[in-house]
This record gives structure tokens, sequence and C-alpha cells, in this order.
């Protein structure tokens, strides 16, 4: 009797033991092991690659898009990559938009009799598309402007400010930057641009800063 007496507390203390090494052993394998494991095949948004970085640079593929008009035809760049395109980034709302309208018009129409395709983009996220209907009416303008309201496009082209210029040479971006300079107007760089490239020339300039 007095051995089973003796090994009643001893059963008692090794299962207490075993109740308190059990729970410290599940803490500390939670405490190796990832807290968010991500499924196979799957990536976390974190490590996600970035795509509001822009991928347009000079002398290099200009990146395509798809937008719809301000006349209801959709627009790809890649199938206009055997002409000459100029991208004008608009608002028209911009002050410096509406300053050099006429200057925009002027020089649109010139280089469309050279063959040259001019299209507008507004990237405003705000813009209704029948707003950009009424405003291509109202001041004739002689090209389409392309709803891009989402502003992928817009980030693909780095395009922060209103107007910004984008001339395309057979799908490679050959100049970005302003129309005119800030200061006089006795130069047209798209004017310069587009007759150097036609000519099958090295473009004068590649880049100035745009204003707006």
């Amino acid at each position: 009797m007095a051995k089973r007496s003796w090994m009643r507390p001893i059963g008692a203390w090794a299962i207490g033991l075993m109740l308190i090494v059990a729970p410290a052993a599940a803490q500390e394998k939670t405490k190796d092991s990832p807290k968010d494991e991500k499924p196979s095949g799957e990536t976390a948004k974190s490590d996600a690659p970035k795509t509001d970085a822009p991928s347009a640079e000079i002398e290099k593929a200009a990146p395509d898009f798809e937008l719809k008009g301000t006349d209801g035809k959709t627009y790809k760049l890649s199938e206009l990559k055997e002409k000459t395109v100029i991208l004008e980034w608009i608002s028209k709302d911009c002050p410096t938009c509406k300053q050099q309208k006429s200057q925009m018009k002027d020089t649109a129409e010139a280089l469309a009799k050279k063959g040259a395709v001019w299209l507008a983009i507004d990237s405003t996220g705000n813009r209704k598309p029948e707003d950009n209907v009424a405003y291509v009416k109202d001041n004739k303008l002689p090209y389409q402007i392309l709803d891009d309201s989402a502003g992928v496009v817009g980030r693909a082209y780095g395009a922060k400010r209103t107007p910004t210029m984008y001339v395309i040479h057979k799908g490679k971006l050959v100049y970005k930057g302003a129309l005119i300079p800030q200061k006089g107007d006795e130069r047209n760089y798209v004017t310069e641009v587009v007759e150097a490239v036609s000519a099958g020339k090295e473009p004068p300039v590649k880049q100035t800063d745009a204003y707006g």
C-alpha cells in the first residue's frame, strides 16, 4: 500500500508538468513560424511591381495606349506606328492651355498638312467626356481629345503638367516638353522636331521643361 500511495503524487505531478510544457512548446512554435505566410503562386501587394513609374523614355518605343476620343472613335497608338504622332496633354481649365490654344491649333493644322497626327489627352480625374466634346466643338479644335480620366496613360508617360507635348516618330519617342519657350515664343519646339524627323534628321532638341 505504501508503494501505491507514493506513485499517486508522482503521477499527478507528471500530468501537471505536461500541461505546463505543452502550451509553452506550442507558443514557441508559433513564435518561430511566419505570421503571414503567402499561398504558393500569390504575391503580396507590397511585393507587386510598381505601375506608377513612367515608362516613356526618349529614343525608346512609346508606351502603347487605347483611348476613346471626343468623336466617339477609339484611338490606338500602335495603329499609327508609321506616322509622326503629337500628343498634347490638355486640361480645358488650365490657364496655360488657354493661353496657348491658338498656337496649338495653328501648329496642329500646319503639321497635319505634313502628314502628322495630333491627339490631345485629358488625364483629369473629374472630367466628364461630354465636357471635352463641348470644348472641342466650341473652340473648333482641329483634333480630338482622348479620355484618360483613369490616369493610366498619363502615369505611363509621366505627364504631370498641362500642357506637356510628346512627339512620337514611327513608334519611338523623340521629344518631350513644352510647345514653346516659357519666355517668348520665338521657337516652336514641336514644329522643329517634326520637321527634322520627317527629313530623316536628328531632332534639334529632345527634351525641355514643360510648364503650366
